[in-house]
């Protein structure tokens, strides 16, 4: 049987009317207010252009990823950090000379003997580095003695490490370890991966690694000339380039050496290589200014050496003069890459490109066995004092800064950031 239309009298539509009319009143009232609260979290969202209110503060995440960090420029604060070693405690801080103040410090027990440290170069070659991007300390234990061979390292091996460590862990981790011994090594916080360089005969070999998990990015080898010697890693202010300048010694002409500059790719490791300067025994020590425009190095066999600056983009020698002999080899560039900093047995001095003169600096700064690094601005640089405390001179207000640290064992790392 079909079902048949159901017949509604008068009442029964005028009742179905007045519910309608109720329910489409609600579904007004609800929709108003659902537009309203949408409306003020569009606005506290998404502030006008002209709008005076303050955005809701988000929450600091102290865990993001390195990888998610984009777009890193170095934020020069001027504070420095130090490690130095006292038996198998490697001992960091940072300093901030403006406060006169320590800013963080940090004991760290070692499970092998700390890699061989050179300071001459910003950020370079120390066997304990400092990244600024994700505030870890990462450093190089060799895993053997140059003495004898013997293996060094806790759980008898003699395997090379990298460690790194962040201010509030409590145990370092091993980041990268390799069965042959890398000679030099520099963070690279643009990007936040490490240079690190393996030499073998007449093979070196590049490998950039991930500061973040150690993964390998690349590996490129290299064929050396024969009677060729590396110097230091300088990594350029921008992060894009690492240089190194090589020494070939020439048969057949006593103490003649050619020193060549070569410029590494940092997101590729490719290499190119320019003669700078050919002469009789040019130092190790030799460094190249922030700015990638001036190399600077000892060259001579007898006392004293002739001191040069090369400007690379016009290729002309510059001859420093200077009085007396040399205290110490190391050669050290101001922030502004317009200052040379060298060591006299008697005093300190440094060459001012721009005016081509020498200053002396005062103070007991003249009897310093070692300058470790200058600051990113022209104001500071870290010194070795005569009583082994390391100490910071301000060049603008012409004083001494205490740090209160003493170069115990050995100075492991020195950089400003």
């Amino acid at each position: 049987m079909a079902d048949k239309p159901i017949n509604q009298g008068p009442s029964q539509v005028k009742k179905l009317n007045n519910n309608s009319v109720a329910i489409v009143l609600v579904a007004a009232i609800v929709g108003a207010i659902g537009f309203s609260l949408w409306l003020t979290f569009e606005k506290s969202e998404n502030p006008s252009p002209n709008s005076s209110a303050t955005p809701p503060l988000q929450p600091t995440n102290l865990e993001i990823p390195v990888s998610a960090q984009k777009d890193f420029t170095p934020d020069e604060k001027n504070e420095v950090f130090i490690a130095t070693t006292e038996e198998d405690v490697l001992n960091v801080l940072i300093f901030n000379p403006m406060t006169n103040k320590v800013i963080a410090s940090k004991k760290i027990t070692l499970d092998a003997t700390l890699g061989a440290a050179s300071t001459n170069a910003y950020g370079a070659n120390d066997s304990v580095q400092y990244n600024p991007k994700t505030k870890e300390i990462i450093f190089f234990t060799q895993g053997y003695s140059d003495y004898d061979g013997s293996c060094e390292n806790k759980d008898d091996t003699c395997t090379s490490r990298l460690y790194k460590i962040s201010w509030n862990q409590t145990k370092p981790l091993i980041l990268f370890e390799s069965n042959k011994p890398f000679t030099n090594w520099v963070i690279n916080s643009f990007d936040n991966s490490i240079l690190l360089s393996f030499l073998e005969g007449k093979n070196q070999t590049l490998k950039k690694i991930s500061a973040q998990d150690g993964d390998i990015i690349f590996t490129k080898d290299y064929e050396i000339k024969e009677n060729t010697e590396l110097t230091d890693f300088v990594l350029s202010k921008d992060g894009k380039y690492t240089y190194q300048t090589s020494r070939e010694s020439v048969d057949g002409k006593w103490f003649y050496q050619i020193l060549r500059l070569r410029k590494i790719t940092n997101t590729n490791g490719n290499l190119d290589e320019q003669d700078i300067f050919g002469g009789e025994a040019i130092d190790y020590e030799t460094n190249l200014s922030p700015d990638n425009h001036y190399l600077a190095f000892y060259s001579g066999v007898r006392e004293p050496a002739k001191l040069y600056i090369y400007e690379i983009p016009t290729k002309k020698l510059i001859n420093v003069p200077y009085q007396g002999s040399i205290g110490n080899y190391n050669l050290i560039w101001s922030g502004d890459s317009k200052k040379l900093l060298h060591l006299l047995k008697d005093s300190l001095s440094y060459y001012d490109i721009s005016s081509a003169k020498s200053t002396l600096i005062p103070g007991d700064t003249r009897v310093t066995p070692y300058v470790y690094a200058w600051a990113p601005s022209v104001n500071y640089f870290v010194y070795l004092s005569e009583d082994m405390g390391i100490k910071i001179f301000d060049v603008k207000n012409n004083q001494v800064i205490d740090t209160r640290t003493k170069a115990r064992a050995e100075v492991k790392g020195v950089s400003w950031f």
